[in-house]
């Protein structure tokens, strides 16, 4: 049994709502286009699209230990034409 408000809890809440956003969107399909965006070593990026290709999602995890600012050009993503050339 959990204890409210414990780290475990916490984790598990958070894990939940990760879980949730990943079957509630279409670009999380297996079968969906991905690219891996190697802009940054610090930063694992994928640009993913759903298998119909109208749905997008850019997921980033900071792999570093300490907090770190950067950014992906868009032209240099293959999924630009679908963005409206952003």
């Amino acid at each position: 049994m959990k204890i409210p408000g414990s780290k475990l809890a916490i984790l598990s809440q958070r894990i939940n709502c990760l879980a949730l956003a990943r079957t509630r969107h279409r670009s999380f399909h297996p079968n969906g286009a991905h690219q891996v965006l190697m802009h940054c070593a610090q930063v694992f990026a994928v640009f993913r699209s759903s298998p119909e290709n109208d749905q997008h999602v850019l997921a980033m995890t900071n792999v570093s230990d300490r907090f770190i600012r950067f950014s992906i050009p868009l032209d240099s993503c293959r999924f630009r034409r679908r963005l409206g050339g952003i």
